[in-house]
């Protein structure tokens, strides 16, 4: 139980969050970083400590038009680090954004082809166990909801191609109705694909008593014939009644 969780687990659509913490780039602390580095600059070039205070104080420069001077291009120099941080945030916040969009783009594409395989597998066993069906497509990659969907209509198309085979054997073998159903009931069959083999066999098998009884050798090979010519409309039929 607790491997199918982790299956489920690791098969799940990221959230904005999850992604950012794999795949994102970290535009808060990338922020924090270039306005740390852009405080150190400041400090270091400040008229009021560090060799630039220094530098004026030999000079005799210290209160003079030159120092004003200096301060406001310290205090632009910071200005523009600043704005040139927010600026970086915002391109690395919409690369995040449109990154997460491409995951989602790419992730649905994956889900529905693996979806698109799991359903063509299971259409071809005569397991018709919607637990099992659900693990096979957890396994294979799908999401719980896509792994839900996928074996239901896996499930409910190898059904439907094991009720065509079964009418198809009953018709051929002479089956009744009931025996044509105990069959049915074998293979995994129940509810309504058991009770359509056993209303339609019923119906053939009515009619081909009627049809037959009071017929010669000779027509009764030619209604072979037609009949074999008719299975492409009993399948069309029965898909149709079915769906």
């Amino acid at each position: 139980m607790e491997a199918f969780k982790d299956e489920l687990k690791k098969n799940s659509k990221k959230s904005y969050y999850s992604y950012l913490a794999t795949s994102g780039i970290n535009a808060d602390a990338q922020y924090r970083d270039t306005v740390a580095e852009s405080e150190v600059k400041t400090d270091i070039n400040s008229t009021d400590r560090g060799s630039t205070a220094e530098r004026l104080s030999a000079l005799g420069l210290n209160g003079s038009g030159y120092e004003d001077y200096l301060v406001a291009e310290n205090s632009a120099t910071e200005a523009q680090s600043r704005l040139y941080a927010q600026r970086k945030k915002a391109i690395s916040e919409y690369r995040n954004v449109s990154g997460y969009e491409k995951y989602l783009t790419d992730y649905e594409a994956l889900q529905k082809k693996i979806s698109d395989e799991v359903i063509k597998t299971l259409s071809e066993r005569e397991d018709f166990n919607l637990d099992s069906a659900i693990k096979l497509a957890v396994g294979s990659g799908l999401s719980e909801e896509y792994a839900k969907f996928s074996a239901q209509v896996g499930v409910d198309r190898a059904k439907k191609a094991a009720t065509k085979r079964v009418i198809y054997f009953a018709n051929q073998k002479n089956l009744t109705p009931y025996r044509a159903k105990l069959y049915a009931e074998s293979l995994g069959l129940d509810g309504k694909y058991a009770s359509y083999v056993y209303d339609t066999v019923k119906a053939l098998y009515s009619e081909s008593y009627e049809f037959n009884k009071n017929m010669s050798a000779e027509e009764y090979i030619k209604y072979l014939k037609e009949l074999a010519e008719a299975e492409g409309l009993i399948e069309e039929m029965t898909e149709k009644k079915l769906n």
